[in-house]
Protein backbone atom coordinates (compact mmCIF):
# COMPACT_ATOMS: atom_id res chain seq x y z
CA UNK A 1 0.00 0.00 0.00
CA UNK A 2 1.64 3.35 -1.19
CA UNK A 3 0.23 6.70 0.94
CA UNK A 4 1.48 10.12 0.69
CA UNK A 5 5.37 10.57 -1.08
CA UNK A 6 6.29 12.58 2.87
CA UNK A 7 4.52 10.27 5.09
CA UNK A 8 7.93 8.24 6.08
CA UNK A 9 9.25 11.46 6.30
CA UNK A 10 7.28 14.04 8.83
CA UNK A 11 9.71 17.07 7.26
CA UNK A 12 7.51 20.41 6.06
CA UNK A 13 8.20 23.23 4.74
CA UNK A 14 6.09 26.48 4.89
CA UNK A 15 6.23 28.65 1.99
CA UNK A 16 5.66 32.33 1.15
CA UNK A 17 5.61 35.29 -1.37
CA UNK A 18 7.59 38.12 -0.73
CA UNK A 19 6.31 41.16 -2.88
CA UNK A 20 7.77 42.92 -5.42
CA UNK A 21 8.79 46.67 -4.51
CA UNK A 22 10.68 50.05 -5.40
CA UNK A 23 13.47 50.14 -2.78
CA UNK A 24 14.84 53.62 -4.11
CA UNK A 25 13.24 56.24 -6.03
CA UNK A 26 17.09 56.41 -8.08
CA UNK A 27 15.64 52.63 -9.09
CA UNK A 28 12.10 53.64 -10.11
CA UNK A 29 13.51 55.93 -11.99
CA UNK A 30 15.85 53.72 -14.00
CA UNK A 31 12.84 51.17 -14.28
CA UNK A 32 10.76 53.65 -15.79
CA UNK A 33 13.57 54.62 -18.04
CA UNK A 34 14.33 51.53 -19.17
CA UNK A 35 12.48 51.36 -22.78
CA UNK A 36 16.28 51.64 -24.10
CA UNK A 37 17.70 48.14 -23.46
CA UNK A 38 19.69 48.16 -20.46
CA UNK A 39 19.03 51.41 -18.72
CA UNK A 40 18.51 49.61 -15.66
CA UNK A 41 19.95 45.68 -14.88
CA UNK A 42 18.03 43.79 -13.13
CA UNK A 43 19.24 43.91 -9.73
CA UNK A 44 19.56 48.07 -9.48
CA UNK A 45 16.90 49.55 -7.17
CA UNK A 46 13.82 47.18 -7.40
CA UNK A 47 13.12 44.46 -5.19
CA UNK A 48 11.82 41.03 -7.34
CA UNK A 49 9.19 39.30 -5.64
CA UNK A 50 10.13 35.59 -4.73
CA UNK A 51 9.00 32.48 -3.92
CA UNK A 52 10.54 31.11 -0.36
CA UNK A 53 10.07 27.94 2.16
CA UNK A 54 11.27 27.87 5.66
CA UNK A 55 12.13 24.80 7.00
CA UNK A 56 11.09 23.64 10.48
CA UNK A 57 13.97 24.94 11.92
CA UNK A 58 12.99 28.19 10.56
CA UNK A 59 15.83 28.58 7.74
CA UNK A 60 14.64 30.36 4.48
CA UNK A 61 15.89 29.50 1.20
CA UNK A 62 14.83 31.44 -2.14
CA UNK A 63 13.22 29.32 -4.64
CA UNK A 64 12.48 31.69 -7.46
CA UNK A 65 12.67 34.98 -7.94
CA UNK A 66 9.87 36.37 -10.83
CA UNK A 67 9.00 40.15 -12.19
CA UNK A 68 5.54 40.16 -10.80
CA UNK A 69 3.65 39.40 -7.67
CA UNK A 70 1.01 37.35 -9.76
CA UNK A 71 3.44 35.49 -10.92
CA UNK A 72 5.08 34.62 -7.25
CA UNK A 73 1.81 33.63 -6.22
CA UNK A 74 1.31 31.34 -9.02
CA UNK A 75 4.43 29.81 -8.74
CA UNK A 76 4.12 29.59 -5.03
CA UNK A 77 0.88 27.70 -5.79
CA UNK A 78 2.34 25.18 -7.81
CA UNK A 79 5.66 24.95 -5.91
CA UNK A 80 3.80 23.83 -2.87
CA UNK A 81 1.40 21.45 -4.83
CA UNK A 82 4.87 19.67 -6.33
CA UNK A 83 5.72 19.47 -2.64
CA UNK A 84 2.62 17.59 -1.44
CA UNK A 85 2.94 15.16 -4.18
CA UNK A 86 6.46 14.15 -5.02
CA UNK A 87 9.21 12.90 -2.95
CA UNK A 88 11.55 14.91 -1.24
CA UNK A 89 14.59 13.98 -3.67
CA UNK A 90 12.41 14.71 -6.43
CA UNK A 91 11.15 18.48 -5.42
CA UNK A 92 14.35 19.42 -4.45
CA UNK A 93 16.13 17.58 -7.48
CA UNK A 94 14.01 20.00 -9.86
CA UNK A 95 14.30 23.28 -7.89
CA UNK A 96 17.72 22.56 -6.62
CA UNK A 97 17.13 22.60 -3.15
CA UNK A 98 19.82 21.09 -0.78
CA UNK A 99 17.51 17.82 0.53
CA UNK A 100 19.62 18.77 3.75
CA UNK A 101 17.29 21.61 3.80
CA UNK A 102 13.95 19.80 3.87
CA UNK A 103 15.61 16.75 6.45
CA UNK A 104 16.90 19.26 8.62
Amino acid sequence: MQGSPHEAEPHSLRFEVTQARTSTPHGLLLRILDGAQGAASRDVGYKYAEVAAYNTMGKRQVIEVLDTDDEARDRASAIEGDFGTMTVEEWCDRYGIPPSFVTG
